[in-house]
C-alpha cells in the first residue's frame, strides 16, 4: 500500500475555484484502477493550505494515474491557483515483519 499525500498552497482569492475543481473531479479520481481512497483536507488556520491524502495499492498504479490524459489536463487546471509549488510525498505503508 502507498499513501500519497500532497501539500497545496492555493492563492487566498481562488481557494472556492478549486474546492469546486476538487469536488467536480474526486470521484473520478477515486474511480482510477488502483487508488484504494482519496481525501481533501484543508487546515483551520490558513484555509488556502490544503492537502490531498491517497492511498494507492502500488508506486505502478499511483505512476499510471499520473501519466493520464484526466491528469494532465486536471493538473494543467489546478496549477495556475496555486500560490506556491506543490510539494509530493510517497510512504509505503510499513508492516512488521512475520517472524
Amino acid at each position: 500500500m502507498l499513501v500519497r499525500i500532497v501539500q497545496l498552497e492555493i492563492q487566498p482569492e481562488h481557494t472556492t475555484r478549486f474546492l469546486e475543481l476538487y469536488s467536480a473531479h474526486q470521484e473520478m479520481i477515486r474511480g482510477n484502477e488502483g487508488c484504494v481512497s482519496l481525501q481533501l483536507l484543508q487546515s483551520d488556520e490558513n484555509p488556502n493550505h490544503l492537502a490531498t491524502l491517497s492511498h494507492w495499492t502500488g508506486e505502478d498504479a499511483l505512476n499510471r494515474y499520473r501519466n493520464s490524459d484526466f491528469f494532465r489536463q486536471l493538473w494543467s487546471n489546478v496549477k495556475p491557483l496555486f500560490a506556491a509549488k506543490a510539494k509530493a510525498f510517497s510512504y509505503h505503508v510499513w508492516e512488521k515483519p512475520n517472524h
